[in-house]
């Protein structure tokens, strides 16, 4: 190659470079501004469009125009406690649950919002001070009701009328 093929051949180089450098900036410029307005969109919403939103996403869920449901405590992954007389760690699992409440409540609303982590922590202390027989050895509903029980002592603006679960399993 001569040196004017080289030189040639760096200024391409080069403006290609700068090119994509161009490109990557303005890609980055444009989806820091569509995040930032997706973020002012989300924040102005108000507590009854997202209850809105919960009753559309619910899959077979029990809600009328009187009841609504709660389903942003997500999905909680946790360990029962051991089998008494076993060295062994208790068993996985993956519970999922929501919560019913008086619809258009949207005082409630923002206390399940605010105690939300509270909440999971009662669900984690419930699941893992107990064995996997201890829990299969219960219905559903009476694991439900010592649950509510615990949680509405603990809310002040209104109650939760009941507890569902979209998941709940023990993996071995």
């Amino acid at each position: 190659m001569t040196a004017g093929a080289i030189r040639n051949l760096e200024k391409t180089l080069t403006g290609i470079a700068i090119g994509l450098v161009v490109l990557i900036a303005a890609g980055t410029v444009a989806g820091l501004l569509k995040k930032s307005k997706a973020n002012i969109d989300a924040g102005s919403k108000t507590a009854q469009n997202l209850i809105a939103k919960g009753k559309a996403t619910a899959l077979n869920a029990p809600v009328s125009d009187d009841i609504t449901a709660y389903f942003e405590l997500g999905r909680i992954r946790l360990t029962t406690a051991p089998a008494p007389g076993k060295k062994a760690e208790g068993t996985a699992m993956v519970i999922s649950p929501w919560l019913s409440y008086a619809a258009g409540d949207e005082v409630f609303f923002e206390e399940l919002s605010r105690k939300s982590s509270m909440i999971k922590g009662l669900f984690t202390v419930y699941f893992t001070s107990r064995t996997k027989s201890q829990l299969l050895g219960k219905t559903e509903e009476k694991v439900c009701e010592e649950l509510l029980s615990q949680i509405n002592a603990r809310l002040s603006l209104g109650k939760v009328t009941g507890i569902n679960f979209t998941d709940y399993i023990f993996f071995e």
